[in-house]
């Protein structure tokens, strides 16, 4: 996922800390840093996550996600304190999680994917599928499969839903991270790979089997690999 992130902290040490370690965990990520709760509410960009520092002078970290909130933001807050008696209130303005100072790097890299793996989880897309729209999680999806002009996606519910649109359309439209191509008639879900047999892959929830062709072999487990280093804690 390319995410969107604002780091609020009043100490610019800390704002550039936390901004080189998501950097080192994922370069595309897009990373903004505000010294006050009042700069972040300004700022009119949408956020996927906010690391926000509770304890700021003016305008305090859970006084900035009371406002946040207010405004309907559906932003992840990952507050910054080691203090446990803000738990209560940061309970009340939907705080994802607690990091603690000084920033330790495997948890905030832990955090991010706890986050991306939620994001995952509740993120739908809408399927026409003759003359019927049907909404379907993303991680439900384990494969889509060409037809002619058309596409079958294959689901965990057993569901087959049959979509007009190309393979080459549902390519680009799925997350590069978490989808891929093995062969000219097949994109998959990394996280419903169950295992590879030789040119072969089995996937969780399908009988049969999805060919890996011998072109797109190399860039399939390549990718692949990227996929098992960067999620190997929820796999």
């Amino acid at each position: 996922m390319n995410l969107n992130i604002a780091i609020c902290d009043d100490e610019k040490i800390i704002c550039n800390t936390i901004k080189q370690l998501l950097s080192t965990i994922r370069p595309d990520f897009t990373i903004h840093t505000f010294l006050s709760g009042k700069k972040l509410l300004e700022s009119d960009q949408n956020y996927d996550i906010i690391f926000l520092d509770i304890e700021m002078p003016e305008l305090d970290g859970i006084a900035t996600a009371e406002s946040l909130r207010q405004r309907q933001n559906p932003a992840f807050i990952i507050f910054l304190t080691s203090y446990a008696e803000y738990m209560l209130m940061a309970f009340k303005v939907r705080a994802f999680r607690f990091l603690t100072k000084p920033i330790d790097s495997c948890k905030l890299q832990e955090v991010i994917k706890e986050a991306e793996e939620e994001m995952l989880s509740n993120q739908k897309i809408s399927i026409h599928s003759h003359g019927t729209i049907h909404l379907v999680n993303i991680a439900d999806i384990i494969c889509f499969e060409a037809y002619g002009d058309g596409t079958y996606i294959h689901t965990t519910s057993n569901e087959v839903l049959d979509s007009p649109y190309t393979l080459k359309y549902w390519l680009q439209a799925m997350d590069a991270r978490q989808f891929s191509q093995t062969h000219k008639s097949y994109v998959v879900s990394f996280r419903h790979i169950k295992h590879i047999a030789g040119n072969n892959l089995q996937m969780n929830y399908m009988k049969q089997t999805i060919p890996i062709s011998r072109r797109l072999n190399g860039k399939f487990k390549e990718k692949l690999n990227i996929y098992i280093r960067e999620n190997s804690k929820h796999i």
